[in-house]
């Protein structure tokens, strides 16, 4: 992965600090060294002769060989009209008439905390069309996965949900996406989903 500053000053030098560790002589475009962490926390901070500034707004970065990817696509009718191409038979549609109810497993080597968050598309016309809904694992509700609208008529636009935490057993775990009407009625709402991503804690 790289990176740059965008209001990068000749007259500073530049460290980037990533989970504590501190990498000097930072220019105005980087690469991030090697990420041995799923969960990585990077910002970067600016010194002179006499002075360190105050650290940038911390940025996380995902190492996506720790992350496990799941197809909705094995587990739901596939297909939409509201995207063209190959990548349509690739998505399910999300809503209260169709998918509402996702259901997949999981097996894992080590019981533990896990993250998820989901692959989505919402191109709805109404800023207020925010599709929800319950993760349940193992016949436990454990959050809420909430996929705002990422602009109007932006249904290729794909993005991620709220990640969120759960934990699961060693072996094999059930895990199910549920839209819930009670949480959303005040539209008639809908995301086009491609995928759960999953790492451990």
């Amino acid at each position: 992965d790289s990176a740059y500053i965008s209001n990068f000053r000749r007259d500073l030098t530049y460290s980037i600090v990533i989970n504590d560790r501190k990498y000097n002589g930072i220019h105005r475009s980087f690469v991030l060294p090697r990420l041995e962490q799923p969960f990585n926390i990077v910002y970067v901070v600016a010194m002179d002769d006499y002075a360190q500034s105050l650290s940038t707004r911390p940025h996380i970065v995902f190492s996506d060989k720790h992350f496990r990817y799941i197809s909705l696509a094995e587990y739901a009718t596939p297909g939409t009209s509201l995207i063209k191409g190959d990548k349509a038979a690739r998505v399910v549609e999300f809503s209260k008439t169709r998918n509402s109810a996702i259901t997949f497993p999981v097996v894992v080597d080590e019981a533990g905390e896990y993250y998820l968050d989901v692959s989505f598309a919402n191109g709805a016309t109404n800023v207020g069309n925010c599709p929800m809904c319950a993760l349940v694992v193992n016949t436990h509700k454990q959050d809420i996965l909430v996929m705002p609208q990422r602009g109007v008529g932006e249904w290729s636009n794909f993005g991620y949900s709220n990640m969120v935490h759960l934990q699961l057993l060693k072996g094999k775990n059930v895990i199910r996406l549920n839209f819930e009407p009670s949480l959303n009625s005040h539209f008639s709402e809908m995301a086009l989903l491609q995928h759960v991503r999953l790492f451990k804690k």
